[in-house]
C-alpha cells in the first residue's frame, strides 16, 4: 500500500510539471480518475467529471466516438493517437490526445492523455489562408519516394482534384514539362539522400495547355543518426512573376535596340540623306540637259525606291527606339500600297508567289507618316511571303477598300496559318513561331503600333492549313491638303520663301546638297564650317534662316540656336535643326531644344521636305 502511495505522489509531481491532462477510462467511458494542474484544461471542475460517464459530458456523436475508441484500445492492447475538438461553452478548444491500455485491479482500463493545440491549430489556420492567399502547396516526400503527402495548396497549384489524382512520386513527375522532368527527380534525390536543402524552379503544363513555373524549396529531416529520411516544402506558382520578367527582358532588348539605333542612325541617315539629295540633283540635271529616256526614269525611279526602302528600314528602328515620330500628312494609301508592290513584286515572281492585287483607281486618304505605313505593310507582306513557303501554289493578295469613313487594307496568304493558341501573341514584341534566326518577332508588332499611331488597328483572321488574312482599317480623310503638298514647290516658293540662308553642317556633302537644292529655288545661301563661325556671321550678316546639324563636334545645334536667339540682333532667323540622328532627346546638355529651335528635319529628306519647312518657319522680327 506504501508503495502505491508512494506511486502515486510520483505521478501527482509529474503532472504539476506538465501542461497536459491525464484521464483513466473503462470501456464504458466513465472517468475512473483524473489528473491535471489546471481545471481549466478541462473546461469545468474535476469533482464534477469523476465517475460520470462521457455521455454525461460530451454530445452524443462526440461521446460514442470516444467509447468505440476505448474499446479498440482495450481489444488491441495497442495505443492510438487523435486529433479532436470539444465545444466549450466560451469557444471551441483542440486537443491532440493518445490512448493506452492499461489495468486497474482486474479491470482493463485506458490511460488517456490530452494537450490542449487550440493556439497552436488556430496559428496553422492562419497560416494555411496565407498560403492560399499567395498560391502556395505544401509538400512532404519520404526517402525512398514511396510516401507522398499534398496539402489542399498543392492540388489548386495544379488544377487538379483529389479524387482525379493518385499522389505518387512518377505522377508528380509526370506533371512536370519533358525538358525539366529529369532535372527535377535527380536534385529531389540527391537533396534525399545529402539532406542538401531542395531549391529549384521548373514547368509544368496545366489542363488548358498553358505553361506554369513552379519554385520549388524544400528542407530534409534527420533522424537520430543524423541520416537524411524525410524532405518537406512548398511549392509557389511564380508564373506571373516570370511573366513580368519576360516583359522587362523584353524592354531591356527594346532599350538595346534604341541605343543601337541612336548609335548607328547618323552614321546611316547622313550617306543616306546624301544619296537622296544627290539622286535629286542629277534628275534635274538629266533633265535640263535633255538626257531622260524612259530606260533611264526607271533606273532612276529603282534607286529612289531601294532608297525609300532603306529610310523605312531605319524608321522602323526609330519606332523602337521610343523617341521622335515622322511628321503626320495627307497621303494617299493606294499610292503607298502600289510603291510597297512595286518594291516586292519581281523578287515575288522569282520566288513563285503569285501577287493578286486590287486597288481602285480613286484616291484614298488617310492621316498619318506614309514612310511608317509602308513600312508596316512591307512587314506584313513579309510576314505572307515567309508564311507560304513550302506551298505548291504560293498565293498573296493585297486588296483595298473602304467602308464609311475607314480604309480597309486585307494581305491573304494561302500559307501554314497561325495556331489558335498563339493569335493573342502575334502582336507581343519579340514572339515568333520562327526558327531561331529566321526571324526576330519585331515585324508585327511594329506594324502594329503604326497603325495604332494613325488611329487604326491590325486584325486577324487564320485557319492552320489554310491561310491568313491581316487586315489594316485605318481613318479615312478627306483628299483636302494633299493636291497642295504634291504641287510643283518652286512655284510657290518664289513667292513666299526667298529669302537668306545659313548652312551649317560637318558634312560637306549635305551642305553641298542643300545649298544647290535652295539655290535652284532662288534662296541666297552661304555655309559654315563650326558653331563659332556660324554665330559670327549670323552677327556681322542679316539672315532669314538659319539651317544646323544638331549633333557636330565641339559646339551643338541646340547651343548655335541659343547663342544665336541672344544676340541683340533687329532680325532673329528662323532656325532649324536637322538631324541624321534616331535617338533624338528633347534636351541636351541642359538646354531644352523647344526653346530655341523652331522646326525639325530629319535625315534623309526630300527636296519638298526643305522646302517646305521653310514654308511654316518665318524669320523673328
Amino acid at each position: 500500500m506504501e508503495q502505491y502511495q508512494e506511486t502515486v505522489k510520483k505521478l501527482s509531481s509529474l503532472v504539476d510539471l506538465s501542461e497536459d491532462a491525464f484521464f483513466e477510462f473503462d470501456g464504458e467511458g466513465t472517468y475512473l480518475d483524473i489528473w491535471v494542474r489546471d481545471e481549466a484544461l478541462l473546461a469545468r471542475p474535476r469533482n464534477e467529471l469523476l465517475h460520470k460517464s462521457v455521455y454525461d459530458v460530451l454530445d452524443q456523436e462526440k461521446a460514442s466516438q470516444f467509447v468505440k475508441l476505448f474499446n479498440q484500445v482495450i481489444d488491441s492492447q495497442e495505443s492510438v493517437d487523435l486529433e479532436y475538438s470539444i465545444e466549450t461553452p466560451v469557444d471551441t478548444r483542440w486537443f491532440l490526445g493518445r490512448a493506452k491500455p492499461s489495468v486497474l485491479g482486474d479491470k482493463k482500463t485506458v490511460l488517456f492523455c490530452a494537450r490542449d493545440i487550440t493556439e497552436k491549430k488556430h496559428k496553422d489556420l492562419a497560416l494555411n489562408m496565407v498560403l492560399e492567399s499567395v498560391g502556395v502547396g505544401v509538400w512532404s516526400l519520404d526517402k525512398d519516394g514511396t510516401h507522398i503527402v499534398w496539402d489542399q495548396g498543392m492540388y489548386d497549384i495544379y488544377g487538379l482534384q483529389k479524387s482525379d489524382f493518385n499522389v505518387s512520386m512518377d505522377s508528380w513527375l509526370d506533371l512536370i514539362h519533358p525538358a525539366d522532368r529529369e532535372t527535377i527527380g535527380t536534385e529531389l534525390k540527391e537533396s534525399l539522400n545529402t539532406g542538401v536543402p531542395f531549391d529549384s524552379i521548373f514547368r509544368v503544363i496545366s489542363k488548358s495547355g498553358e505553361t506554369q513555373y513552379i519554385s520549388a524549396k524544400g528542407n530534409v529531416s534527420r533522424d537520430e543518426n543524423e541520416k537524411p529520411f524525410r524532405i518537406t516544402g512548398i511549392n509557389l506558382d511564380i508564373t506571373e512573376k516570370m511573366r513580368v520578367a519576360d516583359n522587362l527582358r523584353h524592354a531591356n532588348k527594346l532599350q538595346s535596340i534604341g541605343e543601337l539605333a541612336a548609335g548607328i542612325g547618323h552614321e546611316i541617315n547622313n550617306p543616306l540623306a546624301i544619296a537622296t539629295g544627290t539622286l535629286t540633283l542629277l534628275t534635274r540635271e538629266i533633265e535640263s540637259q535633255g538626257l531622260n529616256s524612259e530606260k533611264i526614269n526607271e533606273y532612276f525611279l529603282t534607286c529612289s525606291d531601294a532608297l525609300i526602302r532603306i529610310t523605312n528600314i531605319v524608321q522602323g528602328l526609330r519606332s523602337f527606339a521610343r523617341v521622335d515620330s515622322e511628321q503626320k500628312e495627307v497621303f494617299d494609301v493606294g499610292q503607298a500600297v502600289h510603291r510597297n508592290l512595286r518594291l516586292v513584286e519581281k523578287t515575288y515572281k522569282n520566288e513563285g508567289i503569285q501577287l493578286i492585287k486590287r486597288l481602285p483607281e480613286e484616291k484614298l486618304c488617310s492621316l498619318g507618316g506614309s514612310g511608317r505605313f509602308q513600312q508596316a505593310v512591307l512587314n506584313l507582306m513579309t510576314n505572307a511571303r515567309d508564311a507560304t513557303q513550302g506551298q505548291l501554289d504560293r498565293k498573296i493578295e493585297v486588296e483595298l477598300t473602304t467602308v464609311p469613313e475607314k480604309i480597309l487594307l486585307k494581305i491573304s496568304d494561302n500559307g501554314v496559318g497561325i495556331d489558335l493558341k498563339f493569335r493573342e501573341k502575334i502582336f507581343d514584341s519579340f514572339f515568333t513561331t520562327k526558327n531561331v534566326g529566321e526571324g526576330t518577332g519585331l515585324g508585327l508588332s511594329l506594324a502594329n503600333s503604326i497603325v495604332q499611331e494613325m488611329g487604326g488597328a491590325i486584325t486577324c483572321l487564320s485557319e492552320v492549313g489554310q491561310g491568313t488574312c491581316f487586315t489594316i482599317e485605318i481613318p479615312r480623310v478627306s483628299e483636302k491638303g494633299i493636291e497642295s503638298r504634291l504641287e510643283d514647290p518652286s512655284e510657290s516658293l518664289q513667292k513666299e520663301t526667298q529669302g537668306k540662308v545659313l548652312v551649317l553642317d560637318d558634312e560637306p556633302a549635305i551642305r553641298m546638297i542643300i545649298k544647290e537644292t535652295l539655290e535652284s529655288h532662288f534662296f541666297e545661301v552661304d555655309e559654315a564650317l563650326t558653331g563659332d563661325e556660324a554665330i559670327e556671321m549670323v552677327r556681322k550678316g542679316s539672315y532669314d534662316f538659319v539651317i544646323s546639324d544638331l549633333i557636330m563636334p565641339g559646339m551643338n545645334g541646340i547651343e548655335v540656336a541659343k547663342n544665336i536667339k541672344e544676340l541683340q540682333l533687329d532680325k532673329i532667323p528662323a532656325f532649324i535643326a536637322i538631324t541624321g540622328g534616331i535617338e533624338m532627346k528633347p534636351e541636351v546638355a541642359g538646354l531644352k531644344m523647344e526653346s530655341f529651335v523652331d522646326e525639325v528635319l530629319h535625315k534623309p529628306f526630300r527636296e519638298e521636305d526643305l522646302i517646305n519647312v521653310l514654308s511654316r518657319v518665318r524669320p523673328t522680327v
